[in-house]
Protein backbone atom coordinates (compact mmCIF):
# COMPACT_ATOMS: atom_id res chain seq x y z
CA UNK A 1 0.00 0.00 0.00
CA UNK A 2 2.80 2.14 0.50
CA UNK A 3 4.18 1.59 -2.89
CA UNK A 4 0.77 2.78 -4.40
CA UNK A 5 0.64 5.81 -2.44
CA UNK A 6 3.81 7.43 -3.11
CA UNK A 7 4.83 6.07 -6.44
CA UNK A 8 2.26 8.17 -8.02
CA UNK A 9 3.62 11.07 -6.58
CA UNK A 10 7.41 10.39 -7.58
CA UNK A 11 5.69 10.16 -10.98
CA UNK A 12 4.24 13.61 -10.87
CA UNK A 13 7.31 15.44 -9.54
CA UNK A 14 9.39 13.84 -12.06
CA UNK A 15 6.94 15.05 -14.53
CA UNK A 16 6.83 18.18 -13.09
CA UNK A 17 10.70 19.04 -13.14
CA UNK A 18 11.00 17.79 -16.76
CA UNK A 19 8.12 20.20 -17.70
CA UNK A 20 9.68 23.02 -16.08
CA UNK A 21 13.43 22.70 -17.38
CA UNK A 22 12.09 22.10 -21.03
CA UNK A 23 10.04 25.90 -21.10
CA UNK A 24 10.72 27.69 -24.44
CA UNK A 25 13.01 29.93 -23.66
CA UNK A 26 11.05 32.52 -25.50
CA UNK A 27 8.39 31.70 -23.31
CA UNK A 28 10.79 32.14 -20.16
CA UNK A 29 11.64 35.38 -22.04
CA UNK A 30 8.11 36.99 -22.49
CA UNK A 31 7.84 36.41 -19.04
CA UNK A 32 10.46 38.19 -17.46
CA UNK A 33 9.95 40.85 -19.87
CA UNK A 34 6.35 41.30 -19.22
CA UNK A 35 6.46 43.99 -16.83
CA UNK A 36 7.99 46.50 -19.87
CA UNK A 37 5.74 48.15 -21.90
CA UNK A 38 7.55 47.45 -25.27
CA UNK A 39 9.63 44.28 -26.00
CA UNK A 40 10.99 42.29 -29.67
CA UNK A 41 12.57 38.83 -29.06
CA UNK A 42 14.26 38.43 -32.22
CA UNK A 43 15.78 34.95 -33.22
CA UNK A 44 19.97 35.90 -33.65
CA UNK A 45 21.75 32.95 -34.10
CA UNK A 46 21.06 28.85 -34.03
CA UNK A 47 23.02 26.55 -33.93
CA UNK A 48 23.22 22.34 -33.35
CA UNK A 49 26.05 20.86 -32.13
CA UNK A 50 27.02 16.73 -31.88
CA UNK A 51 27.17 13.89 -33.71
CA UNK A 52 25.35 11.03 -32.76
CA UNK A 53 23.08 12.66 -29.67
CA UNK A 54 22.38 16.39 -30.95
CA UNK A 55 21.71 19.16 -28.72
CA UNK A 56 20.05 22.30 -30.25
CA UNK A 57 20.41 26.05 -29.28
CA UNK A 58 18.80 29.49 -29.82
CA UNK A 59 20.49 33.08 -29.25
CA UNK A 60 17.92 35.89 -29.15
CA UNK A 61 18.52 39.56 -29.51
CA UNK A 62 16.14 41.29 -27.09
CA UNK A 63 14.84 45.02 -27.56
CA UNK A 64 12.82 46.57 -24.89
CA UNK A 65 11.89 49.97 -23.98
CA UNK A 66 11.64 51.05 -20.33
CA UNK A 67 9.93 54.14 -19.39
CA UNK A 68 11.50 57.18 -18.48
CA UNK A 69 10.09 58.21 -14.84
CA UNK A 70 8.26 61.66 -14.65
CA UNK A 71 7.64 61.47 -18.79
CA UNK A 72 4.48 59.51 -19.08
CA UNK A 73 5.10 59.33 -23.06
CA UNK A 74 8.73 58.73 -23.22
CA UNK A 75 10.63 55.57 -23.76
CA UNK A 76 14.18 54.62 -23.46
CA UNK A 77 15.02 51.32 -26.04
CA UNK A 78 17.71 49.08 -24.98
CA UNK A 79 19.34 45.84 -26.27
CA UNK A 80 19.93 42.70 -25.41
CA UNK A 81 21.94 39.45 -27.06
CA UNK A 82 20.93 36.35 -24.83
CA UNK A 83 23.64 33.80 -24.13
CA UNK A 84 22.82 30.27 -25.82
CA UNK A 85 19.89 29.02 -24.94
CA UNK A 86 18.99 25.53 -24.89
CA UNK A 87 15.82 24.68 -26.86
CA UNK A 88 14.51 20.67 -27.63
CA UNK A 89 14.43 19.53 -31.46
CA UNK A 90 11.01 20.44 -32.09
CA UNK A 91 11.69 24.45 -31.02
CA UNK A 92 14.28 24.16 -33.02
CA UNK A 93 12.98 22.73 -36.22
CA UNK A 94 9.64 24.89 -36.11
CA UNK A 95 11.79 28.22 -35.76
CA UNK A 96 14.11 27.34 -38.43
CA UNK A 97 12.70 29.15 -40.94
CA UNK A 98 12.39 32.49 -38.66
CA UNK A 99 15.83 33.04 -38.26
CA UNK A 100 17.05 37.05 -38.26
CA UNK A 101 12.90 37.47 -37.59
CA UNK A 102 10.72 38.90 -34.41
CA UNK A 103 9.43 35.38 -33.10
CA UNK A 104 7.29 37.48 -30.03
CA UNK A 105 6.73 40.88 -29.36
CA UNK A 106 4.74 42.90 -27.35
CA UNK A 107 3.48 46.88 -28.22
CA UNK A 108 3.91 48.94 -31.37
CA UNK A 109 1.13 48.88 -33.55
CA UNK A 110 -0.14 44.79 -32.39
CA UNK A 111 0.30 44.89 -28.66
CA UNK A 112 1.25 41.51 -28.00
CA UNK A 113 2.17 38.98 -31.05
CA UNK A 114 3.21 35.09 -31.00
CA UNK A 115 3.50 35.48 -34.64
CA UNK A 116 7.19 35.77 -36.46
CA UNK A 117 7.49 38.46 -38.39
CA UNK A 118 10.23 40.88 -39.86
CA UNK A 119 11.98 43.01 -36.99
CA UNK A 120 10.40 46.44 -36.42
CA UNK A 121 7.18 46.12 -38.19
CA UNK A 122 4.92 46.13 -35.32
CA UNK A 123 6.06 49.83 -35.01
CA UNK A 124 4.88 50.72 -39.04
CA UNK A 125 1.30 52.11 -39.04
CA UNK A 126 2.17 53.60 -35.31
CA UNK A 127 1.42 57.39 -35.78
CA UNK A 128 3.64 57.72 -32.52
CA UNK A 129 6.63 57.08 -34.22
CA UNK A 130 6.46 58.01 -37.70
CA UNK A 131 4.33 58.49 -40.92
CA UNK A 132 3.51 57.76 -44.24
CA UNK A 133 4.71 59.65 -47.21
CA UNK A 134 4.88 59.66 -51.37
CA UNK A 135 7.68 58.75 -52.96
CA UNK A 136 8.76 60.56 -56.42
CA UNK A 137 6.24 57.62 -58.10
CA UNK A 138 3.57 57.82 -55.49
CA UNK A 139 4.24 54.95 -53.72
CA UNK A 140 3.70 55.26 -50.16
CA UNK A 141 6.58 54.56 -47.64
CA UNK A 142 6.91 54.56 -43.71
CA UNK A 143 9.32 57.16 -42.88
CA UNK A 144 10.04 56.94 -38.78
CA UNK A 145 10.05 60.57 -36.81
CA UNK A 146 14.14 61.12 -36.28
CA UNK A 147 14.25 60.29 -33.05
CA UNK A 148 13.00 56.61 -34.05
CA UNK A 149 14.99 56.74 -36.96
CA UNK A 150 17.79 54.40 -34.91
CA UNK A 151 15.10 51.77 -35.08
CA UNK A 152 16.26 50.42 -38.37
CA UNK A 153 19.80 50.39 -36.88
CA UNK A 154 18.34 48.74 -33.58
CA UNK A 155 16.42 46.16 -35.16
CA UNK A 156 18.92 45.45 -37.78
CA UNK A 157 16.36 45.50 -40.79
CA UNK A 158 14.45 48.48 -42.94
CA UNK A 159 17.29 47.96 -45.32
CA UNK A 160 14.69 49.40 -48.13
CA UNK A 161 11.06 51.26 -47.53
CA UNK A 162 8.67 49.94 -45.77
CA UNK A 163 5.61 50.35 -48.66
CA UNK A 164 2.22 50.57 -47.83
CA UNK A 165 1.44 47.69 -49.78
CA UNK A 166 4.07 45.34 -47.62
CA UNK A 167 2.80 46.55 -44.36
CA UNK A 168 -0.93 45.68 -45.62
CA UNK A 169 0.38 42.00 -46.67
CA UNK A 170 2.19 42.06 -43.09
CA UNK A 171 -1.05 42.67 -41.30
CA UNK A 172 -2.92 40.33 -43.55
CA UNK A 173 -0.94 37.42 -42.54
CA UNK A 174 -0.29 38.76 -39.00
CA UNK A 175 -4.45 38.53 -38.48
CA UNK A 176 -4.27 35.16 -39.40
CA UNK A 177 -1.78 34.01 -37.80
CA UNK A 178 0.48 33.26 -40.40
CA UNK A 179 4.06 34.32 -40.57
CA UNK A 180 5.20 36.93 -42.74
CA UNK A 181 8.45 36.89 -44.77
CA UNK A 182 7.99 40.21 -46.92
CA UNK A 183 6.78 40.10 -50.76
CA UNK A 184 9.65 38.71 -52.35
CA UNK A 185 9.92 36.17 -49.22
CA UNK A 186 13.44 38.51 -48.27
CA UNK A 187 13.17 37.62 -44.50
Amino acid sequence: MFKKVILPEIIVIILLFISCGQRSPVKRLQSQLNQYPEYSIILEDMNEEGMFFKDYYHRYKIIFAQQVEGYKDSLLYFTDITDWQEVDKGEYEQNVNYLGMVLAAKGGTDGISNTPSPPGYQYVGNERYGRWRQDSHGNSFWEFYGKYAFFSHMFGAFTRPVYYNDWTDYRGYRNRGMPYYGRNNQY
